[in-house]
C-alpha cells in the first residue's frame, strides 16, 4: 500500500498508485493546479495521491479532495481517471482512442492461485520497437513458428479460430524438435496449443507435453503500447503436472530460459519490419486476414478493407 508509479501509454503520462484500502488506481499525471508531475515525488495519503509542490490531494476519480491552505475546491481542479482491472498478478488499464468506458472485461484465470499450477513467476520482459498488434499476430502465424523458432518448434498445425466478440481464440496442434530433446533421445508426440486473444493488450498461452507424464504449460503475455512505435511486454509463467519441488523449479527455469530466446528471435524481426496493410499472402497464411479482421475493432476509426489470400 502506498506504492506509486510513474509510466506512459499511448503517449500518455500516467500515474499509478496504490490506496490504503488496497486499491490501484491509474491517473493523468499532472496536477490540475501547475501541471507538476504527481509520479515524482507524490505521496500517497489515504486513497487520495498528494500533489509534492503544494499538497493538493488527488482522489481515485482525478477529482481535487483537499487543498491545504484553502476552504473551497475549484470546479475545474480535475484530471482524468483510467479504468482499471487487477486480476492474474498483473494491473491492466483500459484504453479507448476515444476515451468510451470499458466495453469488456477481462477474464480471471483459474490457474492464478490454484495449487495444481506453480506460482506464477515473472519471466523474460522487454521494450520492442514494435506495435503491440504485430506482437499478437505472431501467435496466428503459424509458418513462422517453425521457421524462425526452428530450434524448438517443428511445426503449428491450426485446428479453429473462433472469435468472441474481444476474445479470439486459436487452437492448434505443435510438434517439437527441441536439441535438448534430440540428445535425449525423446520424441515428444503433438500437443495441444491454445491461445487466447483478449484485445490487444493480453495473450495467455497454453501448451501441453505428453512424454512419461503431462506436463502443462501456461504463459501470460500483457502488452503495454508505450507509444506509436514501442511496446512493453511482460510474460508469465506457470507449470502443472511437475509439482512445487525442485524438478518444477529446473522445469520452469528452464521454460522461461526457452520463452526469452524465442522472444529474442522475434524482436530481431519485429524491430525492423514494416507493416504492410495489403501483403502478398500464399495458402500458408489462412489466419492473417482473419487476426487482422478481429483487431480492427479496437481501434477508432476503421481501416481500410482487407481481402483474404485465395
Amino acid at each position: 500500500m502506498g506504492a506509486t508509479k510513474a509510466f506512459v501509454c499511448a503517449g500518455q503520462e500516467l500515474v499509478a498508485f496504490r490506496g490504503w484500502d488496497n486499491t490501484v488506481r491509474v491517473l493523468d499525471a499532472h496536477c490540475p493546479h501547475l501541471g507538476t508531475h504527481l509520479g515524482r515525488g507524490g505521496r500517497v495519503v489515504g486513497d487520495t495521491l498528494e500533489c509534492p509542490f503544494h499538497g493538493w490531494r488527488i482522489d481515485g476519480q482525478g477529482r481535487c479532495a483537499h487543498i491545504p491552505y484553502a476552504n473551497k475546491i475549484p470546479p475545474g481542479a480535475q484530471i482524468r481517471s483510467w479504468p482499471v482491472r487487477e486480476a492474474n498478478g498483473l494491473v491492466m488499464m483500459y484504453y479507448d482512442a476515444e476515451g468510451k468506458p470499458p466495453q469488456w472485461d477481462l477474464p480471471v484465470l483459474e490457474e492464478y492461485g490454484s495449487p495444481e499450477w506453480t506460482p506464477f513467476e515473472i519471466g523474460p520482459r522487454a521494450i520492442i520497437a514494435t506495435h503491440p498488434q504485430e506482437l499478437m499476430e505472431n501467435g496466428v502465424d503459424t509458418a513462422h513458428l517453425g521457421y524462425l523458432h526452428r530450434r524448438q518448434v517443428r511445426e503449428v498445425r491450426t485446428e479453429s479460430l473462433e472469435v468472441k466478440g474481444p476474445l479470439l481464440i486459436h487452437r492448434a496442434l505443435q510438434s517439437y524438435t527441441h536439441p535438448l530433446l534430440r540428445r535425449l533421445g525423446i520424441s515428444l508426440p503433438p500437443g495441444p496449443l491454445t491461445l487466447h486473444f483478449h484485445g490487444l493488450g493480453l495473450l495467455v498461452v497454453w501448451v501441453s507435453f505428453r512424454w512419461v507424464v503431462e506436463v502443462d504449460l501456461m504463459t501470460v503475455l500483457a502488452f503495454r503500447p508505450i507509444d506509436a512505435e514501442h511496446t512493453d511486454v511482460v510474460t508469465l509463467q506457470s507449470l502443472r503436472g511437475v509439482g512445487r519441488n525442485r524438478l518444477g523449479r529446473m522445469l520452469l527455469d528452464w521454460s522461461i530460459k526457452q520463452t526469452g530466446a524465442a522472444l529474442a528471435e522475434d524482436i530481431a524481426i519485429l524491430e525492423h519490419k514494416r507493416f504492410l496493410p495489403a501483403p502478398s499472402l500464399c495458402q500458408g497464411d489462412p489466419l492473417i486476414m482473419r487476426f487482422r479482421r478481429w483487431a480492427q475493432q479496437f481501434y477508432g476509426a476503421p481501416q481500410a478493407a482487407e481481402a483474404d489470400a485465395s
